[in-house]
């Protein structure tokens, strides 16, 4: 083969692989965006789903919330949501960074697990410092609840591929 076929086939690589991590990036770019909003912006985007959860609810025959139970059912509601909000962000966050990993490098699949957690992590702890731009306090809870969940789905997906 001629180094001009190889300069070629070697280029083609380069971009399947840049093109294979394009979702882990749109990922991380919409993390950022939410991650952008402030306290209130946030409690407003969870406060429409929980509102339409609501509403859903009453759809249901038989089933009749007055408004003072929809406001109590609505602020305990309004954490569980955000809560299972971050979690599956950074699920398919992961998803999106493993998928590329396993794919694209020879290697065995505790390491393509331990990559693929570990710049979740990174992108989590950093998710942390940008809130604090934005006016959030920083918690090793957030990096550590993101990274948790992470990893749970992790060992799920293993199992199941194995």
């Amino acid at each position: 083969m001629d180094k001009k076929s190889e300069s070629k086939i070697k280029k083609s690589r380069i971009v399947k692989l840049i093109i294979s991590f394009m979702p882990m990036i749109v990922m991380m770019v919409i993390i950022y965006l939410f991650s952008a909003k402030n306290g209130m912006q946030s409690s407003h985007t969870s406060g429409g789903t929980v509102s339409i959860m609501i509403t859903f609810f009453e759809k249901i025959p038989g089933i009749h919330i007055t408004q003072a139970q929809q406001v109590k059912l609505a602020r305990c509601m309004e954490l569980p949501v955000r809560k299972l909000a971050h979690i599956t962000e950074y699920g398919i966050l992961l998803a999106t960074i493993y998928i590329p990993v396993e794919k694209n490098f020879m290697l065995k699949n505790s390491k393509k697990a331990i990559i693929s957690v570990a710049i979740a992590i990174l992108y989590a702890a950093s998710d942390e410092l940008h809130q604090r731009f934005v006016f959030k306090e920083i918690t090793l809870g957030g990096i550590t609840y993101g990274s948790l969940s992470d990893l749970v789905k992790l060992v799920g997906y293993s199992k199941d591929s194995s």
